[in-house]
Protein backbone atom coordinates (compact mmCIF):
# COMPACT_ATOMS: atom_id res chain seq x y z
CA UNK A 1 0.00 0.00 0.00
CA UNK A 2 1.27 3.73 -0.49
CA UNK A 3 2.60 6.00 1.46
CA UNK A 4 2.86 9.77 1.25
CA UNK A 5 7.10 9.08 0.24
CA UNK A 6 5.52 7.12 -2.75
CA UNK A 7 3.60 9.58 -4.47
CA UNK A 8 5.59 9.50 -7.53
CA UNK A 9 4.78 5.72 -7.93
CA UNK A 10 1.17 6.30 -7.06
CA UNK A 11 0.05 8.61 -9.72
CA UNK A 12 2.09 6.69 -12.33
CA UNK A 13 0.07 4.10 -11.51
CA UNK A 14 -3.10 6.12 -11.67
CA UNK A 15 -2.36 7.12 -14.62
CA UNK A 16 -1.19 3.43 -15.59
CA UNK A 17 -4.85 2.43 -14.75
CA UNK A 18 -6.68 5.45 -16.49
CA UNK A 19 -8.59 6.47 -13.63
CA UNK A 20 -10.64 9.57 -14.65
CA UNK A 21 -9.43 12.73 -13.32
CA UNK A 22 -12.02 13.75 -11.08
CA UNK A 23 -14.61 16.51 -11.14
CA UNK A 24 -15.73 18.15 -7.37
CA UNK A 25 -18.32 16.02 -7.19
CA UNK A 26 -16.68 12.77 -7.94
CA UNK A 27 -14.00 12.85 -5.22
CA UNK A 28 -16.67 13.64 -2.61
CA UNK A 29 -17.99 9.95 -3.55
CA UNK A 30 -14.61 8.29 -4.40
CA UNK A 31 -14.11 8.28 -0.56
CA UNK A 32 -18.05 6.77 0.18
CA UNK A 33 -19.53 3.32 1.08
CA UNK A 34 -21.00 3.04 -2.06
CA UNK A 35 -21.05 -0.58 -1.17
CA UNK A 36 -23.96 0.51 1.17
CA UNK A 37 -26.44 1.00 -1.83
CA UNK A 38 -26.16 -2.26 -2.68
CA UNK A 39 -26.73 -3.31 1.34
CA UNK A 40 -29.55 -1.46 1.66
CA UNK A 41 -30.22 -0.09 -1.68
CA UNK A 42 -31.26 3.61 -2.35
CA UNK A 43 -34.50 4.62 -3.68
CA UNK A 44 -33.20 7.49 -5.43
CA UNK A 45 -31.00 5.19 -7.71
CA UNK A 46 -33.03 3.81 -11.04
CA UNK A 47 -32.42 0.31 -11.61
CA UNK A 48 -30.03 -0.05 -13.89
CA UNK A 49 -27.72 2.27 -11.62
CA UNK A 50 -28.23 -0.42 -8.69
CA UNK A 51 -27.73 -3.41 -10.47
CA UNK A 52 -24.32 -2.20 -12.24
CA UNK A 53 -23.61 -1.03 -7.80
CA UNK A 54 -24.18 -4.79 -7.22
CA UNK A 55 -22.02 -5.89 -9.68
CA UNK A 56 -19.24 -3.93 -8.97
CA UNK A 57 -19.49 -4.46 -5.54
CA UNK A 58 -19.52 -8.34 -6.34
CA UNK A 59 -16.62 -7.58 -8.35
CA UNK A 60 -14.78 -6.30 -5.70
CA UNK A 61 -15.68 -9.33 -3.29
CA UNK A 62 -14.88 -11.89 -5.32
CA UNK A 63 -11.39 -9.91 -6.31
CA UNK A 64 -10.29 -8.80 -2.78
CA UNK A 65 -12.65 -9.08 -0.15
CA UNK A 66 -13.49 -12.92 0.16
CA UNK A 67 -9.88 -13.98 -0.32
CA UNK A 68 -8.28 -11.44 2.08
CA UNK A 69 -10.58 -13.13 4.42
CA UNK A 70 -9.07 -16.35 3.68
CA UNK A 71 -5.87 -15.28 4.35
CA UNK A 72 -3.85 -16.61 6.57
CA UNK A 73 -1.24 -14.29 7.96
CA UNK A 74 -0.87 -10.48 7.63
CA UNK A 75 1.81 -11.19 4.96
CA UNK A 76 -0.63 -13.29 2.58
CA UNK A 77 -3.24 -10.04 2.88
CA UNK A 78 -0.70 -7.76 1.63
CA UNK A 79 0.66 -10.13 -1.27
CA UNK A 80 -2.97 -10.41 -2.41
CA UNK A 81 -2.91 -6.58 -2.19
CA UNK A 82 0.08 -6.45 -4.11
CA UNK A 83 -1.13 -9.19 -6.80
CA UNK A 84 -4.43 -7.80 -6.99
CA UNK A 85 -4.47 -3.76 -6.46
CA UNK A 86 -4.89 -2.88 -9.85
CA UNK A 87 -7.74 -4.46 -10.66
CA UNK A 88 -9.50 -3.92 -7.53
CA UNK A 89 -8.68 0.52 -7.99
CA UNK A 90 -9.92 0.49 -11.38
CA UNK A 91 -13.32 -1.51 -10.25
CA UNK A 92 -13.37 0.65 -7.28
CA UNK A 93 -12.89 4.12 -9.11
CA UNK A 94 -15.97 2.87 -11.67
CA UNK A 95 -17.80 2.36 -8.99
CA UNK A 96 -17.64 6.34 -7.68
CA UNK A 97 -18.29 7.57 -11.53
CA UNK A 98 -21.57 5.32 -11.76
CA UNK A 99 -22.45 7.19 -8.51
CA UNK A 100 -21.27 10.44 -9.59
CA UNK A 101 -22.97 9.84 -12.83
CA UNK A 102 -26.73 8.27 -11.33
CA UNK A 103 -26.26 11.61 -8.50
CA UNK A 104 -26.14 13.80 -11.72
CA UNK A 105 -29.09 12.29 -12.97
CA UNK A 106 -31.34 12.65 -10.77
CA UNK A 107 -30.13 16.35 -9.98
CA UNK A 108 -30.41 15.43 -6.27
CA UNK A 109 -27.86 15.58 -3.43
CA UNK A 110 -30.31 13.08 -1.91
CA UNK A 111 -27.92 10.48 -2.93
CA UNK A 112 -24.59 11.58 -1.06
CA UNK A 113 -26.01 12.91 1.75
CA UNK A 114 -27.35 9.43 2.53
CA UNK A 115 -24.14 7.53 1.54
CA UNK A 116 -22.47 10.10 3.94
CA UNK A 117 -25.05 9.22 7.07
CA UNK A 118 -24.72 5.68 5.86
CA UNK A 119 -20.88 5.86 6.27
CA UNK A 120 -21.11 6.95 9.91
CA UNK A 121 -23.54 4.56 10.80
CA UNK A 122 -22.34 1.72 9.54
CA UNK A 123 -18.57 1.83 10.31
CA UNK A 124 -19.91 3.09 13.72
CA UNK A 125 -21.58 -0.10 14.67
CA UNK A 126 -18.88 -2.30 13.04
CA UNK A 127 -16.27 0.00 15.40
CA UNK A 128 -18.81 -1.50 18.42
CA UNK A 129 -18.16 -4.91 17.02
CA UNK A 130 -14.69 -4.71 17.23
CA UNK A 131 -14.97 -3.56 20.19
CA UNK A 132 -16.98 -6.04 22.12
CA UNK A 133 -14.60 -8.78 20.31
CA UNK A 134 -11.69 -7.86 22.17
CA UNK A 135 -10.60 -5.21 19.34
CA UNK A 136 -10.95 -1.87 21.10
CA UNK A 137 -7.98 -0.34 19.70
CA UNK A 138 -8.89 -1.41 16.63
CA UNK A 139 -12.62 0.19 17.00
CA UNK A 140 -11.04 3.74 18.09
CA UNK A 141 -8.45 3.56 15.23
CA UNK A 142 -11.33 2.94 12.81
CA UNK A 143 -13.28 5.71 14.07
CA UNK A 144 -10.60 8.17 14.00
CA UNK A 145 -9.50 7.26 10.58
CA UNK A 146 -13.41 7.68 9.54
CA UNK A 147 -13.47 11.31 11.12
CA UNK A 148 -9.98 11.97 9.17
CA UNK A 149 -11.24 11.33 5.92
CA UNK A 150 -14.51 12.89 6.49
CA UNK A 151 -12.14 16.14 7.37
CA UNK A 152 -10.10 16.01 4.64
CA UNK A 153 -13.34 15.58 1.99
CA UNK A 154 -14.63 18.71 3.62
CA UNK A 155 -11.19 20.78 3.19
CA UNK A 156 -11.04 19.78 -0.34
CA UNK A 157 -14.05 20.62 -1.02
CA UNK A 158 -14.37 24.13 0.73
CA UNK A 159 -10.97 24.53 -1.11
CA UNK A 160 -12.65 23.48 -4.72
CA UNK A 161 -15.48 26.63 -3.78
CA UNK A 162 -13.51 28.83 -2.72
CA UNK A 163 -11.39 28.68 -6.08
CA UNK A 164 -14.85 28.76 -8.21
CA UNK A 165 -15.78 32.32 -6.42
CA UNK A 166 -11.96 33.61 -6.80
CA UNK A 167 -10.89 32.10 -9.95
CA UNK A 168 -8.05 31.36 -8.58
CA UNK A 169 -5.53 28.46 -10.93
CA UNK A 170 -5.36 26.11 -8.20
CA UNK A 171 -1.76 26.35 -7.26
CA UNK A 172 -0.43 25.44 -4.20
CA UNK A 173 0.72 28.15 -1.81
CA UNK A 174 3.83 26.01 0.13
CA UNK A 175 7.20 24.97 -0.96
CA UNK A 176 8.71 21.89 -1.67
CA UNK A 177 5.41 19.82 -3.69
CA UNK A 178 5.68 22.03 -7.08
CA UNK A 179 4.02 19.15 -9.62
CA UNK A 180 1.04 19.66 -11.40
CA UNK A 181 -2.04 20.45 -9.06
CA UNK A 182 -4.65 17.51 -10.59
CA UNK A 183 -2.05 15.12 -9.43
CA UNK A 184 -2.46 16.03 -6.34
CA UNK A 185 -6.36 15.34 -6.79
CA UNK A 186 -5.69 12.12 -8.28
CA UNK A 187 -3.45 10.70 -5.63
CA UNK A 188 -6.16 12.27 -3.10
CA UNK A 189 -8.66 10.07 -4.84
CA UNK A 190 -6.37 6.74 -5.13
CA UNK A 191 -6.19 7.35 -0.93
CA UNK A 192 -9.75 8.08 -0.59
CA UNK A 193 -10.27 4.84 -2.92
CA UNK A 194 -7.99 2.31 -0.87
CA UNK A 195 -9.73 3.81 2.22
CA UNK A 196 -12.91 3.02 0.82
CA UNK A 197 -11.76 -0.94 0.20
CA UNK A 198 -10.38 -0.82 3.94
CA UNK A 199 -13.92 0.24 5.17
CA UNK A 200 -15.49 -2.47 2.96
CA UNK A 201 -13.22 -5.38 4.48
CA UNK A 202 -13.56 -3.75 7.72
CA UNK A 203 -17.45 -4.30 7.51
CA UNK A 204 -17.22 -8.10 6.67
CA UNK A 205 -14.82 -8.59 9.36
CA UNK A 206 -17.33 -7.32 11.37
CA UNK A 207 -20.00 -8.87 10.08
CA UNK A 208 -18.09 -11.98 10.43
CA UNK A 209 -17.60 -11.39 13.90
CA UNK A 210 -20.93 -10.17 15.25
CA UNK A 211 -22.19 -13.68 13.21
CA UNK A 212 -19.85 -16.19 14.72
CA UNK A 213 -21.47 -17.26 17.88
CA UNK A 214 -23.92 -18.30 15.58
CA UNK A 215 -22.71 -20.04 12.58
CA UNK A 216 -19.41 -21.18 14.88
CA UNK A 217 -17.18 -19.61 12.18
CA UNK A 218 -13.78 -18.03 12.93
CA UNK A 219 -11.65 -15.45 11.75
CA UNK A 220 -7.94 -15.26 12.27
CA UNK A 221 -6.03 -13.29 15.23
CA UNK A 222 -5.17 -9.81 13.65
CA UNK A 223 -7.65 -9.98 10.45
CA UNK A 224 -9.63 -6.99 12.43
CA UNK A 225 -6.83 -4.89 13.07
CA UNK A 226 -5.27 -5.09 9.58
CA UNK A 227 -8.36 -4.24 8.05
CA UNK A 228 -8.06 -1.03 10.01
CA UNK A 229 -4.69 -0.59 9.15
CA UNK A 230 -6.04 -0.47 4.99
CA UNK A 231 -8.97 2.32 5.97
CA UNK A 232 -6.52 4.20 7.92
CA UNK A 233 -3.96 4.48 5.94
CA UNK A 234 -6.05 5.40 3.10
CA UNK A 235 -7.71 8.16 5.37
CA UNK A 236 -3.85 9.05 6.17
CA UNK A 237 -3.14 9.40 2.83
CA UNK A 238 -6.30 11.30 1.42
CA UNK A 239 -5.99 13.72 4.61
CA UNK A 240 -2.25 14.26 3.72
CA UNK A 241 -2.52 15.25 0.06
CA UNK A 242 -6.00 17.15 1.02
CA UNK A 243 -3.14 19.06 2.95
CA UNK A 244 -0.92 19.69 0.33
CA UNK A 245 -4.62 20.87 -1.95
CA UNK A 246 -5.16 23.55 0.46
CA UNK A 247 -1.70 25.08 0.98
CA UNK A 248 0.84 23.11 2.91
CA UNK A 249 4.09 22.48 1.50
CA UNK A 250 6.24 19.70 2.26
CA UNK A 251 10.28 19.64 2.19
CA UNK A 252 11.10 16.07 2.23
CA UNK A 253 14.02 14.35 4.44
CA UNK A 254 16.93 12.58 3.19
CA UNK A 255 15.13 9.60 4.69
CA UNK A 256 12.32 8.01 3.06
CA UNK A 257 11.43 6.19 6.51
CA UNK A 258 11.48 9.17 8.71
CA UNK A 259 8.27 10.55 6.39
CA UNK A 260 6.45 7.34 6.87
CA UNK A 261 7.18 7.09 10.24
CA UNK A 262 5.80 10.74 10.51
CA UNK A 263 2.65 9.89 8.58
CA UNK A 264 2.11 6.77 10.42
CA UNK A 265 -0.20 8.33 13.01
CA UNK A 266 -3.80 10.02 12.28
CA UNK A 267 -3.03 12.18 15.01
CA UNK A 268 -0.42 13.66 13.07
CA UNK A 269 -1.48 14.06 9.63
CA UNK A 270 -4.98 15.31 11.47
CA UNK A 271 -3.23 18.09 12.78
CA UNK A 272 -1.50 19.06 9.62
CA UNK A 273 -5.15 19.16 7.80
CA UNK A 274 -6.29 21.50 11.00
CA UNK A 275 -3.33 23.55 10.21
CA UNK A 276 -4.04 24.66 6.50
CA UNK A 277 -6.99 26.14 8.50
CA UNK A 278 -5.62 27.64 11.59
CA UNK A 279 -2.51 29.08 9.82
CA UNK A 280 -4.44 31.16 6.91
CA UNK A 281 -6.92 32.11 9.71
CA UNK A 282 -4.04 34.09 11.63
CA UNK A 283 -1.52 35.05 9.36
CA UNK A 284 -4.16 35.68 6.80
CA UNK A 285 -4.75 33.68 3.11
CA UNK A 286 -1.53 34.73 1.67
CA UNK A 287 0.46 33.13 4.05
CA UNK A 288 2.54 29.86 2.84
CA UNK A 289 3.67 27.61 5.25
CA UNK A 290 5.51 23.84 5.13
CA UNK A 291 6.24 20.92 6.91
CA UNK A 292 10.23 20.45 6.86
CA UNK A 293 12.30 17.85 9.26
CA UNK A 294 15.20 19.40 11.15
CA UNK A 295 18.49 17.02 9.99
CA UNK A 296 21.87 17.27 11.69
CA UNK A 297 24.61 14.42 11.06
CA UNK A 298 25.81 14.86 14.41
CA UNK A 299 22.32 14.33 15.93
CA UNK A 300 20.98 11.47 13.90
CA UNK A 301 18.44 10.64 16.80
CA UNK A 302 16.85 14.27 16.87
CA UNK A 303 13.57 13.94 14.98
CA UNK A 304 12.33 17.38 15.76
CA UNK A 305 9.52 18.68 12.84
CA UNK A 306 9.21 22.63 12.00
CA UNK A 307 6.61 24.36 9.95
CA UNK A 308 7.91 27.39 8.51
CA UNK A 309 5.44 29.69 7.86
CA UNK A 310 6.15 33.07 5.03
CA UNK A 311 4.18 35.50 6.13
CA UNK A 312 4.64 39.42 4.33
CA UNK A 313 3.63 41.19 7.33
CA UNK A 314 6.88 42.74 9.60
CA UNK A 315 8.94 41.11 11.51
CA UNK A 316 7.52 42.98 15.06
CA UNK A 317 4.03 41.69 13.40
CA UNK A 318 4.81 38.13 12.37
CA UNK A 319 6.40 37.52 15.97
CA UNK A 320 2.90 38.57 17.41
CA UNK A 321 0.93 36.45 15.01
CA UNK A 322 3.29 33.53 15.80
CA UNK A 323 2.52 34.00 19.13
CA UNK A 324 -1.40 34.11 18.86
CA UNK A 325 -1.38 30.84 17.09
CA UNK A 326 0.81 29.05 19.82
CA UNK A 327 -1.54 30.51 22.25
CA UNK A 328 -4.77 30.34 20.41
CA UNK A 329 -4.43 26.74 18.94
CA UNK A 330 -0.79 25.37 18.55
CA UNK A 331 0.80 24.48 21.76
CA UNK A 332 -2.14 22.41 22.31
CA UNK A 333 -2.88 20.40 19.70
CA UNK A 334 1.01 19.43 19.07
CA UNK A 335 1.29 18.64 22.67
CA UNK A 336 -0.53 15.00 21.87
CA UNK A 337 1.33 14.30 18.62
CA UNK A 338 4.44 12.36 20.42
CA UNK A 339 6.66 14.56 18.52
CA UNK A 340 8.58 17.71 18.71
CA UNK A 341 6.33 19.93 16.31
CA UNK A 342 7.39 23.77 16.32
CA UNK A 343 6.21 26.49 14.16
CA UNK A 344 8.78 29.16 12.80
CA UNK A 345 8.70 32.27 10.81
CA UNK A 346 11.01 31.62 7.82
CA UNK A 347 11.24 32.05 4.17
CA UNK A 348 10.10 29.69 1.34
CA UNK A 349 11.33 29.31 -2.42
CA UNK A 350 9.24 30.63 -5.07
Amino acid sequence: MGTPADDQRLIRGIDASMLVEPSGDEIVVGGQLAALVALNGLSELDDGARAGVEFLCGRVRKLFISPALETTSRDGLYELWSSRSGQVMRVLDAIAVLLYEAARATQSEVIFRRLEHGDRSALSRCADIFREGGETEAGDELMRALALAEQARRRVIEHLEREDEDGGDGEDGGDGEKENPPLFFKAYRLNNLIGFLGALLCLEVGERLFSAPLTGGTLREGLAREAVEFAAEGARGAAYMAAVITGMGLRRPSSSERLETFMSSVKRVDFMLQATRQIPRVFGADVRFSLAFLEDPELPEDDDVLMVIDTKADPDEAVRLLDQLCDQWWDEAAAALGVELFPVLGALDD
